[in-house]
């Protein structure tokens, strides 16, 4: 009898682990509202692109959210950003928590794109780059948030949180709260 248990118990975790592993975030439907696929790759990179709109081409590093160094929480972003859907937060804070990995970039990303581990040496030589954290979304697919710092080695950077809107195929900014500067 316990056997069985034990067995039962060990085949439900290995169902369970390779459901996990056949998830994809990639393109994924994230609501029930959203009649094709969402790709979520492909958005985030279009959210990148709207916030490098008019930026000389540098190498852009993913690294995460940067919610920890600066002490902010639920409470920050909800006096800063009035319009910022709890959905959207709660994926912003989701896909934040991982290390990130470097997801297959779109064609049309014309910036060169890097992890932080990878980052030190290849920036040595660098005066200017772009740290993007990982873009949460609604579950609708309509709005978006994301933290973007431009950095440069000369005091001239800043950093800001971004809340943006998808317009007729387009992100536009909504509401930018600067989170440093220098």
């Amino acid at each position: 009898m316990i056997k069985y248990k034990f067995t039962r118990i060990v085949l439900l975790f290995a169902i369970f682990i390779s459901s996990l592993s056949c998830y994809r975030e990639n393109v994924e439907k994230i609501s029930s509202n959203v009649d094709a696929p969402f790709d979520i790759i492909q958005e985030e990179y279009a959210v990148y692109k709207t916030l490098l709109k008019d930026k000389r081409k540098s190498f852009i590093v993913l690294y995460g959210s940067p919610d920890e160094a600066f002490g902010v929480n639920r409470e920050f972003f909800a006096e800063q950003f009035s319009e910022l859907q709890t959905d959207t937060l709660d994926a912003y804070l989701k896909r934040n928590q991982n290390t990130l990995s470097i997801d297959k970039q779109p064609v049309d990303f014309d910036y060169p794109v890097i992890g932080k581990i990878d980052s030190e040496k290849k920036l040595e030589k660098e005066s200017q780059y772009y740290e993007f954290s990982r873009v949460g979304f609604s579950k609708n697919g309509k709005q978006a948030f994301v933290h973007f710092s431009d950095v440069c080695k000369v005091l001239c950077g800043k950093g800001a949180y971004y809340l943006l809107k998808k317009e007729e195929n387009h992100w536009q900014v909504i509401k930018e709260v600067i989170s440093w500067k220098s």
